[in-house]
């Protein structure tokens, strides 16, 4: 998947490098990553890397990409301490990346996406690291769940008032 994508990128790239429509240029050179997670935060600073020391060496420094990593609530990185949060939010803005916090994407197509508020954002790369959630499975156990539908567990990984049934993963 991750050889797609850079195929896809250089695609874009190459596209956007024979357009005189400034629009469409940079709709093509807009990476948006979706999801404020460990992995949204390095998707989005590894795509900001290989616009700005690949891609616009390769296609020249105008077609420069626009990465923009949205996250729906209104914080990077939830299990972290604040500071932490904070600190990477800086480093991501450091390395020009746009982040948007606190909107959902509402509509995805070919050429763009849509935020909750509605702001349309034009792009052709749409890189989904959100989401999160334990399998509905868990929904069947009847017990209490946690935070993202997660089933409560000791640390044996016997669920908690059953102990002859055992939740391993992300169900954990």
């Amino acid at each position: 998947d991750a050889g797609v994508l850079r195929n896809h990128l250089f695609k874009c790239f190459e596209n956007a490098a024979w357009l005189d429509d400034p629009a469409r240029r940079e709709a093509l050179t807009t990476i948006v990553v979706v999801g404020g997670g460990p992995t949204g935060l390095e998707t989005a600073g590894a795509m900001a890397e290989l616009s700005k020391y690949v891609l616009s060496k390769e296609y020249g420094s105008q077609l420069e990409g626009h990465v923009i990593l949205v996250e729906m609530s209104d914080h990077l990185l939830d299990p972290y301490p604040p500071a932490l949060r904070q600190a990477a939010r800086r480093q991501l803005e450091d390395m020009g990346i746009e982040v948007i916090l606190g909107y959902q994407v509402v509509e995805a197509g070919e050429d763009h996406i849509r935020l909750e508020n509605g702001r349309l954002i034009p792009t052709y790369t749409l890189v989904w690291v959100a989401g999160v959630r334990a399998a509905s499975i868990a929904d069947m156990l009847d017990v209490p769940l946690s935070k993202n539908n997660r089933v409560p567990v000791y640390p044996t990984l016997q669920v908690m008032g059953h102990e002859d049934i055992y939740v391993a993963g992300d169900m954990a």
